[in-house]
């Protein structure tokens, strides 16, 4: 360890001696002379790595690459040790050596890209990463960082976390979109223990959820955007996601709705359905937020807030109406999307606002605003009974006028056809 952390021009840059010295050092030894253990191995990574710049981990790292699969986990090894170790810019240059030269397509080095990417504190350098690696890289990265051998997510949910530095939408809605294989590999996994299942189902949406609703409407509208090819199934024991094609923002939506509805967490649906009828603080009103009309760039202006709206209303009915029973959407529908009347407020709230927040008062601020009212109209038009579940939620969509009439106009016409789009997709 010495000699090559003093002399890294001999060791490092010369291959044949690197990868002799990497065989010595990820060696489990032979008979009773036993190679070094996990500790002392991440003791040499994090010696090293405090002292080697980018370039030079990465010969590191592309010498494990090259070697035998064995010596796959010492890659991810190397990726926590930069992760918390080495200096910022050293993270940064080296995630982007890596994202260079295409080798995020190999499961270990996308999940120690995803160990680094995590503990990146800089906003502007977040942006200019996810913009590198772009939408096929951020699936390798995103898909590893869930481990699917321990089926754990604290990668996962601490790249989510990572993610609400950035104030830009589509930064936000490339992660949540590259999160459709990992959803879809718990929901229609029936090999694992079911208590695991539900635990990991449970941190990946609500990570998710919570990423959303840093920003409902921007993150919603940028992941609706991104679409490729779909479903990518991961075949029944293999221990990785396999990428092999740009994810779909619609899918990834859809199996979010799934994933909260299975975990029990579908006031995140009914939350997400507010902030997209009156803004994101639900202070706007639901006719002037929907009827607006406003341009993304190079495309006329449009009803692009009731064409969101719509779609994923519709999507999110079919999630719905696939996982629970006729019965109980009939007879219990506000309070599975909104919760027990005497706790909407408070468990609503919570999906946009940290419990320190609540407590200062500015949840009861919101409550007292178009908020509380938003909740009160939800509920009145779900819990009629002479509709279907989809077609409640059509209408509690749509707001009526102060004298009770429907309203009309080309913006619904835009709500009502990608409503119908979404149901169709999903």
């Amino acid at each position: 360890m010495c000699l090559i952390a003093q002399n890294p021009s001999k060791y490092i840059t010369n291959q044949s001696l690197l990868r002799q010295w990497l065989g010595e050092v990820t060696s489990n030894g032979i008979g009773a002379y036993g190679g070094l253990s996990e500790k002392e191995r991440d003791v040499l990574w994090t010696h090293l790595v405090r002292q080697q710049n980018a370039a030079h981990l990465d010969l590191i790292r592309l010498a494990l690459t090259d070697s035998q699969q064995t010596r796959q986990p010492h890659v991810e090894a190397l990726g926590r040790a930069i992760a918390a170790h080495a200096a910022p810019d050293v993270k940064i240059q080296w995630i982007q050596k890596v994202s260079k030269l295409g080798h995020l397509k190999n499961p270990s080095v996308a999940r120690a890209v995803a160990y680094v990417m995590a503990e990146i504190k800089s906003p502007i350098q977040l942006e200019g990463l996810v913009d590198q690696i772009g939408r096929l890289g951020m699936d390798a990265v995103v898909a590893a960082s869930f481990d699917r051998d321990r089926w754990e997510a604290s990668l996962f949910v601490k790249l989510a976390h990572t993610m609400k530095l950035s104030s830009n939408p589509r930064i936000k809605s490339s992660f949540v979109a590259a999160s459709g294989p990992v959803l879809d590999l718990i929901i229609n996994d029936n090999y694992v223990i079911n208590f695991k299942k539900k635990i990991a189902l449970s941190h990946v949406s609500e990570s998710l959820s919570k990423l959303i609703a840093t920003d409902v409407n921007g993150i919603i509208e940028n992941t609706l955007l991104q679409n490729g090819e779909f479903p990518i199934k991961a075949a029944p024991g293999v221990n990785q996601i396999p990428i092999q094609g740009a994810s779909s923002g619609r899918h990834a939506l859809k199996s979010l709705c799934l994933g909260l509805i299975d975990t029990k967490k579908t006031r995140y649906i009914g939350a997400i359905f507010i902030a997209l009828q009156r803004s994101n603080d639900a202070s706007k009103d639901p006719f002037q937020w929907l009827s607006m009309k406003s341009s993304r760039s190079g495309e006329a202006p449009n009803y692009h807030r009731a064409r969101v709206m719509g779609e994923f209303l519709g999507m999110a009915s079919s999630a719905l109406t696939s996982r629970i029973s006729a019965r109980d959407l009939q007879s219990g529908r506000a309070s599975i999307l909104f919760g027990a009347a005497a706790d909407s407020v408070k468990e609503i709230l919570g999906f946009f606002l940290p419990p320190s927040k609540l407590v200062a008062g500015l949840g009861a601020t919101w409550a007292k605003g178009g908020f509380n009212y938003a909740l009160l109209e939800w509920r009145t038009a779900l819990a009629r009974k002479d509709n279907d579940l989809r077609q409640a939620l059509y209408n509690a969509a749509v707001p009526n006028h102060a004298n009770g009439v429907e309203a009309t106009g080309e913006w619904t016409t835009t709500l009502a056809a990608s409503y119908a789009a979404g149901k169709d997709r999903a």
